[in-house]
């Protein structure tokens, strides 16, 4: 591809963007679809890039696409509703998490056993389960924000996603590396869960601590220049930081992130919580530009993994396999949940449907073949088939879930008004 190819289609990416958000805007349809629409007509149709380069790149766009988006889900979410939905939330999204995992693992070792998909082994089976067991926080938080649905849900369904994007990082991560060591004798099961329980601590810990002594820098140069204009850059270098950190320390880069995302912004309450005499605040630059910012990754990030897709009809067809066990397991998920948690019919619906894939299974779809892991090769391609699935089948049933919220509303205040209303005859 020469310069004035790339130009062209870097310029069609962004515009094809921001018309997907426009359409998103007006239609509820979500426009990571259409951006990984017209990354399979560039890639795969048209040949127009050449995949042993993207290879290449996918590993550093990966991380840069985790950190930015992850960052701003942080900023978005609400300190004091995240601590009021944590036990539901979390309760869930390890419910859900641990059901699809096993019910995906099991249906592909299955497969592999009856001799329909060559060179499965337990360990890849579980690979791929911990793969495709999240939600996409990138496609569920822009829903939220302007959902009519119960707030409720909204907030249970959004902090699920975060929290999924960490477990399926730490999770397939941990297995990686318990298949890689297990082979030399040298990584355990206990190894595994230790691993864990430090990635969740270290990340935890490394992002509120650096999100607080940021807090104070960005303080100390407010009051010595005013006419500081870079708050963003120097905070987006300290994003990176925070993920260098994290990783070097062996937690969560992931997690690590969002926590540092979630105490900027939230940064006046935090300062209350903790009854800190400094009057925290985050300039607004910081918000609007990471916008910017995350628009730019997550548009070019989801064409990119488009571009990457496999057009094999078999392939495709064991990942529309896969969605279908991934929506039954998720049903019985949403029913034992429900167990504990009251649901109206919509509320179980949008809890059952509105799972789709995204980032974290598409970044860490590529990890095993990377490690070297044989019979990983085509986890990318049923990743994406998945990811293509759910995001259809999810913009469908938000439609439908947005529709029935709406209804709902209307007959409350249609009833409220026959209440209220006095009878004609009455005045």
């Amino acid at each position: 591809m020469d310069l004035v190819s790339f130009l062209f289609l870097s310029a069609a990416i962004i515009f094809v963007g921001v018309l997907g958000e426009l359409i998103f805007a007006r239609t509820n349809i979500p426009d990571v679809l259409l951006l990984m629409l017209l990354g399979i007509v560039i890639g795969p149709f048209l040949l127009l890039v050449d995949p042993s380069l993207l290879w290449k790149i996918a590993p550093f766009f990966s991380a840069i696409a985790l950190t930015v988006i992850l960052f701003e889900g942080g900023l978005h979410l609400n300190i004091y509703e995240v601590i009021k939905n944590m036990p539901a939330s979390f309760s869930l999204s390890l419910l859900s998490f641990i059901i699809i995992g096993l019910f995906v693992s099991v249906a592909y070792y299955s497969l592999g056993f009856f001799g329909i998909i060559q060179n499965v082994t337990l360990i890849n089976s579980l690979i791929l389960g911990a793969t495709l067991a999240g939600t996409s926080s990138i496609l569920l938080i822009p829903l939220m924000l302007k959902s009519k649905v119960n707030r409720k849900i909204l907030d249970i369904l959004g902090l699920e996603s975060t929290y999924n994007d960490v477990f399926v990082i730490v999770a397939v991560v941990a297995l990686i590396k318990f298949a890689i060591g297990s082979s030399a004798g040298t990584y355990g099961i206990d190894s595994v869960l230790k691993e864990v329980a430090a990635n969740f601590a270290v990340g935890l810990v490394i992002g509120a601590l650096l999100g607080l002594l940021w807090l104070y820098v960005l303080k100390f140069f407010k009051k010595k220049s005013d006419e500081l204009i870079h708050h963003y850059m120097l905070t987006f270098a300290c994003l990176l930081i925070v993920y260098v950190v994290s990783e070097y320390l062996g937690g969560s880069s992931a997690l690590a992130v969002l926590m540092f995302g979630l105490v900027l912004g939230n940064a006046h309450q935090i300062g209350l919580i903790l009854r800190l005499s400094d009057n925290f605040t985050v300039d607004t630059e910081v918000r609007r530009f990471n916008s910017q910012v995350s628009f730019f990754v997550k548009t070019f990030f989801f064409a990119f993994i488009g571009m990457l897709f496999v057009l094999d009809f078999q392939l495709v067809l064991i990942g529309i396999v896969i969605t279908a066990i991934i929506f039954a397991a998720r049903f019985v998920s949403v029913k034992i949940f429900s167990v504990k948690y009251s649901l109206s019919k919509n509320d179980f619906f949008a809890l059952s449907t509105l799972i789709p894939k995204g980032l974290a299974a598409a970044v860490v779809s590529i990890m095993p073949m990377q490690y070297g892991i044989a019979g990983t090769e085509n986890f990318i391609a049923y990743t994406f088939s998945v990811i293509l699935a759910t995001t259809i089948i999810a913009t469908i049933s938000f439609y439908i879930v947005q529709k029935k919220a709406i209804e709902n509303k209307d007959q409350q205040q249609e009833a409220v008004t026959e209440i209220n209303v006095p009878e004609i005859d009455q005045i």
